[in-house]
């Protein structure tokens, strides 16, 4: 459009919708006069000499708990960004509205004027309604820290790349102080990304995007997430941070329960849809069968008996058809569960959830889910079906799950190899070995404590701290190196007693038996298939139950224990141990199982696990104590070598014990305060009555005998 045709108040009619949060688009026209001879319309020869018209202006809502996901990431010590390809005011007002830009000023990054060939760049500083706040301010590319701590920092993609193309330091490091970049590119945004990691190479990066336009940063990314349902206005009704859900306490404690809200709608639609479809495929069935009763008959009748199959197999697929049809139908219905309250322009809208979750090409009804072209999915490792962008959290929380999980799980596999080497070794010495029925026991306990170690689930609430990501990160492998001598030490010392016990005599005895046993390798002749065969061999092996053999098998099983015992490390990222009730039993039932074998509390289980009594207490005591030092040392190893090495990490997991124990206990406690209060008013109660009964009683009596 020619500027000098432009009515005055263009611009400042663009800003104050664009401030508003619409979408601007501006209308012109031009007179056909002289067409191209061909016929061929150029782009640039229609848009030349366009004539003003007006603007046209339309809103897109956000969704009801982006606002919520927003703070919880900043509550978390995540900084938040807007890559957009929406004009820069527009792009404020969303920012505002989801709580990425905090600040009440903002400052816009604007090319004023040029000096010559090289242009000069100013901050242009508005308030929180939009109106400019003179004078502009000199860009300086080192004061843009200082600038983004009270104000919201922005600019457009053609600006920021001019001025990082002119300024003397790198102005794409700064990048990670911007709150919103508009009118972005696809390959702007990926620059964004790429620069804010080599800012930041020990942080990652997460994008989230729906369009074709955002592939390159979800590529470019650490972490990206496709959402493929950027469109309608589904989850747009409302705040979930007012009225109700705020008063459960912070950002993410109010999408949680949200969350929770979702999916209790969610099972009341599915059971109303599973009633009525079971109802609704009883009738349609009844009424198929009748059509395709009358169309074979009249096949038949007409001897087109090979036509009765085809007629079959299409009613058949008519059914299905018709099953995936009535299920789209009634979720369009009824399946809108995001929205507590539905305004008018929705009110008449598809379900969000109809066209996401329950298509007809939807798993749920029978068949695959289907990715449609153009979505942002082609490049990011994960995809999100739902109408919002809470996927953020969720996928933050199950990082942290994972990567504690890998993490411990390295420590455990090196503790036990170490364990089970010089166990091995030490026993190897003497000629002498495990039961096979001790193996199996051993093997059984110490599988229920690793699959009770692998149902750790991540906590509801992000913690503003970052777990440890490195092996060999010092409170890490100083723990593993310091748990291994601590085992290897009472490993010794249980040897070392038993062979001290048992004389070389028995030991002698024990070695004869075991080579003889070995050289005559008695078996049963059983199948490869045959596994009872195998098992009942395996029971029934040649054994000759003794001192070295017990000692050493209980301390190995004990420590093999410990090492899920002192090497998990749940809270605040997880679950803790207290809350892992499989875990913790296993750990307690193995120090309990020990003792009852020492003692020979249960001699027929001694027996069948062929254990060796033991010569007297003193023995079993020091065996007790082995055990209990292999796992309260272990464990006081572990949190000494966080607390020097990781003191942040110690503090913060001191922190959430003590507040999840008060937390626990305080019910208890609260409880038992007013069962004893209760106790105490009756007893007192009690006495008084039976006092002033007992006073009356002898006062009648008497003046009965005056």
């Amino acid at each position: 459009m020619d500027p000098a045709l432009l009515p005055k108040w263009y611009t400042s009619c663009y800003e104050a919708l664009a401030l508003k949060g619409l979408r601007v688009l501006s209308l012109g026209y031009r007179r056909v006069v002289d067409a191209p001879a061909d016929g061929e319309f150029a782009r640039e020869w229609v848009e030349a000499g366009l004539t003003f018209a007006g603007f046209i202006a339309f809103t897109c809502k956000t969704r009801a708990d982006s606002r919520a996901v927003v703070q919880s990431l900043q509550d978390a010590d995540h900084t938040v960004s807007m890559l957009t390809g929406d004009a820069l005011f527009t792009s404020l007002h969303v920012a505002r509205e989801v709580g990425i830009c905090r600040h009440t000023n903002s400052a816009t990054l604007k090319c004023t004027s040029a000096s010559g060939s090289k242009p000069v760049f100013e901050w242009e500083i508005r308030d929180k309604l939009g109106a400019p706040v003179p004078p502009l301010r000199p860009f300086e590319p080192a004061a843009i820290p200082t600038l983004a701590r009270t104000h919201n920092l922005l600019a457009t993609e053609a600006d920021f790349a001019a001025a990082a193309a002119v300024c003397d330091t790198d102005l794409w490091k700064m990048s990670q102080h911007f709150c919103v970049f508009a009118r972005m590119s696809p390959q702007g945004k990926a620059s964004v990304c790429r620069a804010i990691q080599q800012a930041n190479p020990t942080t990652g990066t997460l994008m989230c995007g729906d369009g074709g336009n955002d592939v390159g940063a979800l590529k470019q990314s650490d972490v990206g997430i496709a959402l493929l349902a950027g469109h309608a206005n589904t989850n747009t009704a409302g705040d979930i941070t007012e009225g109700d859900a705020n008063e459960e306490g912070s950002a993410e404690d109010a999408l949680n329960a949200h969350s929770k809200a979702v999916m209790s709608k969610w099972e009341e639609v599915n059971k109303l849809r599973a009633a009525h479809m079971k109802q609704w495929q009883a009738e349609y069935q009844k009424q198929s069968q009748r059509r395709l009763q009358e169309e074979t008959q009249a096949l038949m009748q007409r001897g087109e008996y090979m036509s009765t199959f085809a007629a079959m197999k299409r009613n058949g697929l008519e059914l299905r058809n018709a099953i995936n049809a009535e299920n789209a139908r009634f979720m369009q219905l009824h399946g809108q569960v995001w929205d507590s309250k539905k305004d008018s322009s929705a009110a008449g809208e598809a379900s969000g959830l109809a066209s996401l979750l329950d298509a007809p090409d939807d798993a749920a009804t029978g068949g695959a889910p289907i990715v449609r072209p153009g979505d942002a999915s082609v490049a990011a490792p994960f995809t999100s079906r739902v109408p919002s962008v809470r996927a953020a959290v969720d996928l933050i929380r199950q990082g942290r799950c994972t990567l504690l999980s890998a993490l411990m799980q390295q420590q455990i596999m090196m503790l036990e190899s170490t364990i089970a080497a010089y166990t091995m070794a030490a026993l190897s010495l003497h000629n002498a070995r495990s039961s096979e029925r001790q193996m199996m026991a051993s093997s059984w306990l110490i599988m229920t404590a690793a699959i009770s170690f692998s149902y750790s689930t991540p906590l509801d609430k992000m913690h503003p701290l970052r777990p440890l990501r490195s092996l060999f990160h010092p409170a890490i492998i100083l723990s593993v190196l310091g748990q291994a001598a601590i085992h290897i030490f009472c490993m010794s010392a249980a040897v070392q007693w038993a062979t001290e016990e048992m004389g070389p005599v028995k030991l002698k005895e024990v070695t004869e038996f075991f080579k003889k046993a070995k050289a005559k390798e008695i078996t049963m002749g059983c199948g490869e298939d045959d596994y009872m065969c195998q098992l009942q061999s395996f029971w029934e092996a040649p054994f000759m139950p003794n001192l070295l053999n017990t000692t050493v098998f209980l301390v190995e099983t004990s420590q093999m224990i410990s090492v899920f015992f002192a090497n998990y490390k749940g809270r605040p990222w997880m679950k803790g141990m207290l809350d892992n009730h499989a875990l913790f039993l296993s750990v307690f039932i193995c120090i309990g199982g020990v003792a009852v074998a020492s003692w020979e509390m249960s001699p027929k289980l001694n027996q069948v696990l062929q254990f060796a009594p033991f010569p007297d207490d003193a023995y079993r005591y020091k065996v007790i104590a082995l055990v209990c030092a292999s796992i309260i040392g272990t464990f006081a190893w572990d949190r000494l070598c966080t607390l020097l090495f990781a003191p942040h990490v110690f503090k913060a997991m001191a922190a959430e014990v003590l507040r999840t124990t008060f937390t626990d206990l305080l019910p208890v406690v609260t409880t038992a305060a007013k069962v004893a209060a209760v106790v105490f008013v009756l007893y007192t109660d009690t006495i008084l009555i039976a006092g002033a009964a007992y006073w009356f009683y002898r006062r009648n009596r008497n003046a009965a005998a005056a």
